[in-house]
C-alpha cells in the first residue's frame, strides 16, 4: 500500500510544477507564481491534514477516506484548466474597478484560491494512511516515518521525471492529465483494497498494550516544546532553501533543469532521513533525538559553509575537464545533480529525520492520531511559510545568504535547547501498573522499581 502513497507524492510535485507554469501565464511573473503555488501547498496541505486528521480519527475505514482524497485531486487536475479560465473571466470583469495599484492583491488571491481544493484534499492523506495502519502508539512512530519518507521520496521521483523528461516531452496539459490518471488509479486501488483490509484499529476501539509504547507519552511542556521545535524546524529549512537555491542558482545557472535537480536533491534527503528513522530499533526518547538532529543539522551546516565560498570554482574546474556537446549533456546533468547532493543532503538529511521525530512526541493518542499530527503540520507550515516569505522579501534583501544561515543556525539551536530542556528524565508512559507517578517501588512485583 506504501507504493500508493509513492506515487502520490510524485503526482503532488508533478501538479506543483506544473501548476505553478499556468499561473505564471496568468500572472506575468513566474517568481510570483512559484511562491503563490508555495505558500497554497503550505498552506493548504497543512490546513486539510488539521480539517481531515480529525475525519479520518472518526471514519470507518480511513484507507477509503484515503481513496475518496486521491480520487478528489485527481478530477480537480483535470478540471484545473477550466476552473483558472472562470476565475480569470471573474478577475477581468472586476479588475477596472479595481485600482491599478491595488490589483496584485487581489490576482494572487485570485491564483491561490485556484489551489485551494486540490492542496486541502492532498493535505488528508498522510494522517488517512498514519491513522489506518497504526494500531499503537509505537506503532504511529513507525507509520509515520516510514510513510513520510516514502511520499517524500515519491515527491523527488515526480519533480525530477517532470522538470526532466515529462513537461519538456509532452507539455504542460498532458503532463496534468497523465498525473491525474495515476491519481485516480490510486484512488481505485485504494477504494479497492479497503474492502480486503480493515484498519488496525477501529473508532472506539482501544488499542493494545505494548512495550514499545513505554517511550511515546511525553508531558504537556514536552509537546509544547516539540511543536515550538516543528514550527523553528520548518522556518529555518525554507530559510536554508530559498538561500541554497539562490546559492546553487549563481553557480549552476537559472535553468528549469538546475532549479529541478535541486529540488530533487533537497526532498531526497529529507525521504533518506525519515526512513533512516524509520530503521532505528529499540526505544529512544523522540524528543531528546530531534534536539540532537537540530545540533547535527546545525554542525553539518558550519562544516559546509567553507565550501560554498569555493564552489563556483569547483563546479567551472569540473566543466573545463567536459566536451560541451550533446553527447555530454546527459554526463553534464549528473554533474549538477553532484554538486546538488554535495551541499544538500546532508543537512536535508537531518531535516527529515527531525520532522517525524518531533511529530511523535505530539502523538499521545492512537484514537486521536489524525487530529494531532493534522495539528502538528500546522505548526510546521506556519513555520515554512513565514521562513520562506521572510527569506525571500525580507532577511536576504537585508543581509544576505550569510546572514540567512546565521539566523537558521540560531534558530535550529534554539529548537534544540528547547527540546533538551523539556525532555522528562523519565518518558510519563513508564508509569507502574498500579498508577503511582512518579514510578517507586511498590509491594506489586511488576511494578517498575525507581
Amino acid at each position: 500500500m506504501a507504493c500508493l502513497l509513492f506515487l502520490s507524492g510524485g503526482t503532488a510535485l508533478v501538479y506543483e510544477l506544473v501548476w505553478s507554469k499556468y499561473l505564471g501565464n496568468v500572472l506575468g511573473n513566474s517568481g510570483q507564481a512559484h511562491a503563490v503555488v508555495l505558500a497554497t501547498f503550505m498552506g493548504g496541505q497543512a490546513l486539510g491534514a488539521f480539517v481531515f486528521g480529525r475525519t479520518a480519527d472518526r471514519a470507518k475505514n480511513p484507507l477509503a477516506l484515503y481513496g475518496l482524497l486521491e480520487l478528489g485531486v485527481g478530477l480537480y487536475a483535470l478540471a484545473f484548466p477550466y476552473v483558472l479560465d472562470v476565475l480569470g473571466a471573474l478577475w477581468l470583469n472586476v479588475a477596472p474597478s479595481v485600482p491599478d495599484g491595488w490589483r496584485l492583491g487581489p490576482r494572487l488571491l485570485v491564483s491561490s484560491a485556484s489551489l485551494l481544493i486540490p492542496t486541502l484534499l492532498m493535505g488528508g492523506t498522510l494522517p488517512a494512511l498514519v491513522r489506518h495502519f497504526a494500531s499503537s502508539l509505537s506503532g504511529v512512530r513507525y507509520e509515520l516515518a516510514r510513510l513520510y519518507a516514502v511520499n517524500s521520496l515519491g515527491a523527488a521521483v515526480g519533480v525530477f521525471i517532470a522538470g526532466t523528461k515529462l513537461v519538456p516531452a509532452i507539455g504542460l496539459s498532458s503532463s496534468a492529465g497523465l498525473a491525474a490518471g495515476l491519481n485516480i488509479l490510486v484512488a481505485l486501488a485504494s477504494l479497492g483494497l479497503a474492502r480486503r483490509f480493515p484498519p488496525a484499529l477501529v473508532p472506539g476501539q482501544t488499542p493494545p498494550a505494548e512495550a514499545g509504547d513505554a517511550e511515546v507519552s511525553y508531558p504537556r511542556i514536552a509537546v509544547r516544546a516539540a511543536l515550538i521545535g516543528v514550527l523553528l524546524s520548518g522556518f529555518t529549512s525554507m530559510l536554508y532553501q530559498v538561500t541554497w537555491i539562490r546559492l546553487l542558482s549563481i553557480v549552476l545557472g537559472a535553468s528549469t533543469y538546475a532549479f529541478t535537480l535541486i529540488l530533487t536533491a533537497f526532498i531526497m534527503g529529507i525521504g533518506l532521513g525519515s526512513f533512516w528513522l524509520m530503521t532505528r530499533k529499540g526505544q529512544v526518547d523522540s524528543l531528546r533525538l530531534f534536539g540532537r538532529l537540530q545540533v547535527a543539522l546545525v554542525a553539518s551546516i558550519c562544516v559546509a559553509l567553507p565550501l560554498y565560498v569555493r564552489l563556483p570554482h569547483l563546479f567551472r574546474k569540473a566543466q573545463w575537464m567536459m566536451t560541451r556537446s550533446l553527447d555530454t549533456w546527459p554526463l553534464f546533468q549528473v554533474l549538477t545533480f553532484g554538486f546538488c547532493c554535495l551541499v544538500l543532503l546532508v543537512p536535508t538529511f537531518f531535516m527529515g529525520a527531525a520532522f517525524p521525530a518531533a511529530a511523535r512526541v505530539a502523538t499521545a493518542k492512537v484514537s486521536e492520531v489524525g487530529r494531532q499530527l493534522g495539528g502538528v503540520y500546522l505548526w510546521n507550515t506556519v513555520g515554512t511559510i513565514t521562513g520562506s516569505a521572510l527569506g525571500v522579501l525580507v532577511l536576504m534583501p537585508w543581509w544576505g545568504m550569510e546572514g540567512n544561515f546565521i539566523a537558521g543556525v540560531a534558530a535550529n539551536l534554539l529548537g534544540a535547547g528547547l527540546a533538551f530542556h523539556a525532555a522528562p528524565a523519565v518518558p510519563r508512559s513508564t508509569r507502574a501498573p498500579c498508577g503511582r507517578w512518579p514510578p517507586r517501588r511498590c509491594w506489586r512485583w511488576w511494578c517498575w522499581a525507581g
